[in-house]
């Protein structure tokens, strides 16, 4: 009977010891972040000893913009919600994620309480170690223009601004004109009309009355051999002191400058300023040409150009027909009665089929905007009497001889 009980005693002692040999290393306490499955793998348990996740502030500053139905919302991964409007442009949200983690933070505004994207913010953002970070996305930072739904090149959010309808392109709805009239533009055609292309090139004589559609009598001219030089011409029947044009040449790296003036004086004062400077880019040229002048008499009228254009070489000729860019020009006038403004801006980019005008009116009392499409421009509208004496002046003189 005794031997009966020591070998069973012996044979629990044996089981006993072999269980414990087999799982002592899952069961260590030390360990805690191990735990058995049925199949006998382990699986990770987040020990609450340990910190495995961060609080993150998110501080975020939109574009300017007012509504009643604005929405930001985020997203990281497959993380998302939405932020909460602190006042002005700054939102804010609170978020705890887990730490050590890079994923893709995505931020996007929108209006109509979520119906159309104003702007958005992207990058992959890693969180810390820390208990807590703060993370910060200021107005720059996010991209506007990708968000333009009726594609006119206008973003939503600068339509909204402006309180045209970011869904409808308005450009589609314009009317269009056969030709846009404008003032006096490309004056340095009328200067470099009277020169050769020898150089250096002298000149102080009279010439032919009937040669010379303006009357000009006397033109002085001194050009040196680089191309440089000055040019004056008196018109007839006033004196010298009255009625006189005079331009300064100079030859830069790839491009021809002209600078000047144009006077006029008799029971009014008209004076006329401009810097023109036409470059060379193989076939293109492009010409850059500011101007103002004033009428000044019984009434005041004022006018300020500005001209920045690309054109190609009309075959068979010295000039350029304009293909792209933009002219503006501010006209005021001052009578009795009221003073006005109006102003023009003309664009066409090289890939459009018309000039894009944007006229402005302006009175004391009155503010005035049209836009429209001009298949073409024409520089001929004559203000003053003077403006006859530039001819081909839909065209800007381009084929010099030192280009």
């Amino acid at each position: 009977m005794k031997h009966y009980l020591l070998l069973v005693a012996s044979i629990v002692t044996v089981i006993g010891c072999s269980s414990d040999n087999g799982n002592s290393a899952l069961l260590d306490s030390d360990t805690g972040a191990n735990d058995v499955t049925s199949n006998g793998a382990t699986t990770d348990v987040p020990d609450p000893m340990v910190q495995n996740n961060t609080d993150v502030s998110f501080e975020i500053s939109v574009p300017a913009y007012q509504s009643e139905e604005l929405q930001l919302r985020l997203g990281w991964g497959e993380f998302s919600t939405s932020l909460n409007w602190i006042g002005d442009e700054f939102w804010s949200v609170e978020a705890r994620l887990p730490n050590n983690t890079k994923r893709l933070l995505s931020i996007v505004f929108f209006d109509e309480n979520g119906g159309i994207e104003l702007g958005s913010f992207e990058q992959q953002y890693e969180t810390g170690i820390n208990a807590a970070e703060v993370f910060q996305v200021t107005a720059d930072q996010f991209d506007t223009d990708s968000w333009d739904f009726d594609k006119d090149g206008v973003n939503n959010l600068n339509e909204l601004i402006a309180g045209t309808n970011p869904r409808v392109d308005e450009d589609s709805l314009l009317p269009i004109i056969d030709n846009q009239r404008m003032s006096l533009l490309f004056i340095a055609n009328y200067y470099e009309s009277f020169l050769p292309n020898e150089r250096p090139y002298l000149r102080d004589d009279e010439i032919d009355y009937e040669t010379v559609l303006d009357g000009t009598k006397n033109i002085t001219a001194d050009i040196d051999a680089n191309g440089d030089g000055r040019l004056t011409a008196i018109v007839e029947p006033f004196r010298p002191d009255q009625n006189f044009r005079s331009g300064n040449r100079s030859v830069l790296e790839n491009s021809i400058q002209w600078d000047g003036s144009w006077g006029f004086q008799d029971d009014f004062n008209l004076n006329q300023s401009f810097t023109s400077e036409v470059s060379a880019d193989g076939d293109m040229r492009s010409l850059v040409e500011v101007g103002s002048g004033s009428w000044v008499g019984t009434y005041t009228h004022r006018w300020d150009t500005t001209v920045n254009v690309t054109g190609q070489l009309i075959e068979g000729s010295s000039f350029c027909e304009v293909a792209s860019g933009t002219i503006t020009e501010s006209y005021s006038t001052n009578d009795q009665s009221r003073a006005s403004t109006t102003t023009l801006t003309i664009t066409r980019a090289s890939v459009d089929d018309f000039w894009r005008v944007s006229k402005v009116y302006e009175s004391d009392d009155t503010v005035s905007t049209q836009d429209y499409f001009a298949r073409e421009l024409s520089m001929h509208m004559i203000l003053f009497g003077y403006q006859k004496q530039v001819s081909e002046n839909d065209y800007f003189f381009c084929n010099y001889v030192e280009l």
